[in-house]
């Protein structure tokens, strides 16, 4: 249970050791000031600076080696964090996108977010909460067993009752309640966070949809809420009770009135003294416990983030070499369904090529894998050419395949940096003429005339960009970029008529390999050749009009189209 935990933390073994001795050391000392005041209850007057003087450096000790040891705690938190966020985030980078679409948003940040923030409890006060449920309550018992053996077990008598209360509540018979409310915790962020990258919708739908689901997890979360407490509720206020401090001194009294063994003011007050630093780190059990479950799902959380396969890539580059693009007998199934099945198609380097289907046929997920997004279940796709021969996807490597092929995804958002370095993510000489000509010509002139900086305005800072802009700008990257292969998913999607024949224009006269899945009627009359998808199957390819004259289902898709406009 502990493995995945203990190899986060095992690169920082000797630093927390460190840390763990130095809170010990802190922690016998911070008894020495109760010592010095229950003698000073007791002690002639000339005896007080005595016993002060021992008060202080004992509190001085404490001091330093606390601020040790928390300076270090806090420093290896930091570290771990970092280079754990580091190496999830290379992680991800490096994983199909299929992941992403199985846990979306929430569940990338649960492990980013979340998880690496649990473990900050454990990294960072684990030495402190070690020392103060251990050592200084062992040194303190010892002091007191010299002082009066019978008086002290008299008074962990409350303290074993709530430990063993404690213990029954962290026994399997009431895991599964202890599970069920950290499930309905979990889905009640997710739903929150839907919730709040879509109020529009919410608003719209009141009640219903999206804020339907909010209520519904809200109200299994109350529920799973009110069943843990329901069960455990009577034993935690046993256990409180168990640890106050007023029982315990009270407790205190009565032991030293009722044994037989004689008790001093002094050993009072040091009973009641130090007590309640035996008992402090049983009040603490319950939230270390809850901190040491958390932080144990979370590392294994992160463990199989981690062990997840990767994409990989082989080691060729082919330095955007126009050439053809082959599929062969592909087919694509996610969660035990099928996306696409046995598609083959062959695309010719320059060809204007529209992909188009219902909505669901597999015309975006053909063009993730397109993109090498995702590696297929069966099949490969290649690229072809007289030169170099027959390349695969997989055999390219990741420079190689940017190289090779560029795609514009739908909603793509810019980037919070210069418009500048957002044109020249793929091709870093575009030069300053370069970016102006695609930025007249997809209409985007204009908007940088209002803003001094022009291409070096900050997005979300110097300038902000509406949905259609951000897909002009991410189709004008595209553009500038030196790939002979082109995807593009609905470029035109969020475009008013004239900036998408813009679009449609300036593709239609770029001579590089051009895909696009549309729903676009314009576009189909500008394209070489339209591949035409259904229930993940390729059931029709050929000219527009060849397949308006021919094809029943293109034909019962046009009209759809027609339809919706």
């Amino acid at each position: 249970m502990y493995r995945a935990l203990w190899a986060l933390f095992r690169p920082y073994r000797f630093i927390l050791a460190f840390a763990v001795i130095l809170q010990a050391i802190a922690g016998i000392s911070s008894l020495i000031p109760w010592i010095a005041i229950s003698q000073i209850a007791v002690a002639p007057i000339e005896q007080y600076y005595y016993w002060m003087i021992i008060a202080f450096i004992g509190g001085l000790i404490w001091l330093v080696g606390q601020t040790l040891a928390l300076y270090l705690t806090h420093q290896t938190d930091n570290r771990l964090c970092y280079h754990l966020r580091l190496k999830l985030l290379n992680k991800l980078g490096k994983l199909p996108l299929n992941h992403f679409t199985q846990h979306g948003k929430d569940g990338v940040q649960q492990v980013i977010e979340r998880d690496v923030r649990a473990l900050h409890q454990l990294t960072a006060h684990a030495p402190a909460d070690i020392v103060q449920l251990i050592v200084v309550p062992i040194t303190a018992a010892l002091i007191l067993l010299f002082q009066n053996g019978l008086l002290l077990l008299f008074c962990l008598l409350p303290l074993a009752t709530s430990i063993y209360l404690f213990k029954m509540m962290q026994s399997p018979r009431y895991q599964a309640l202890y599970s069920a409310r950290n499930e309905t915790i979990a889905h009640l962020y997710e739903h929150y966070a839907e919730l709040a990258d879509n109020p529009l919708l919410a608003r719209q739908f009141p009640e219903k949809s999206i804020q339907k689901t909010v209520t519904l997890a809200l109200i299994s979360f109350q529920q799973a809420f009110e069943r843990w407490i329901s069960k455990i509720g009577a034993l935690s206020a046993l256990t409180q009770l168990g640890i106050s401090t007023t029982l315990l001194s009270l407790w205190v009294i009565l032991g030293a009135w009722i044994l037989p063994e004689p008790t001093s003011l002094a050993q009072i007050i040091l009973f009641i003294l130090l007590m309640h630093s035996i008992a402090a780190p049983v009040a603490a059990m319950g939230h270390g416990g809850d901190a040491l479950n958390l932080a144990i799902s979370a590392s294994q959380r992160i463990e199989q983030l981690l062990e997840l396969p990767e994409m990989q890539y082989g080691e060729k580059t082919l330095n955007a070499t126009a050439c053809d693009l082959q599929i062969e007998h592909l087919s694509y199934a996610f969660q035990g369904k099928i996306l696409l099945s046995d598609i083959n198609l062959h695309i010719e380097q320059g060809e204007f090529i529209a992909i188009v289907g219902l909505s669901g046929a597999g015309k975006s997920t053909l063009l993730q894998l397109m993109a090498r997004f995702l590696d297929p279940t069966h099949g490969n796709i290649s690229l072809n050419n007289n030169h170099f021969g027959t390349v695969t996807l997989p055999q390219l490597s990741l420079n190689g395949l940017n190289q090779q092929i560029s795609i514009v995804m739908q909603n793509t958002q810019p980037i919070p940096c210069s418009l500048r370095d957002n044109l020249q993510l793929f091709s870093s000489h575009s030069t300053t003429e370069d970016i102006h000509h695609y930025l007249e010509a997809l209409n985007l002139l204009p908007i940088l005339a209002q803003h001094p900086k022009d291409i070096d305005s900050i997005v979300g800072t110097d300038i902000n960009l509406s949905g259609g802009e951000a897909q002009r700008l991410a189709i004008a990257r595209t553009l500038l970029s030196p790939a002979p292969i082109l995807l593009f998913d609905e470029p035109t999607s969020a475009l008013d008529p004239q900036n998408a024949q813009r679009v449609l224009t300036l593709l239609e006269t770029d001579e590089r390999t051009r895909v696009l899945v549309t729903h676009d009627l314009n576009c189909l009359t500008r394209v070489n050749k339209v591949f035409l998808l259904d229930n993940g199957e390729l059931i029709a390819q050929g000219t527009h009009q060849q397949l308006s004259e021919h094809c029943l289902q293109y034909q019962q898709l046009l009209s759809a189209l027609e339809e919706n406009k």
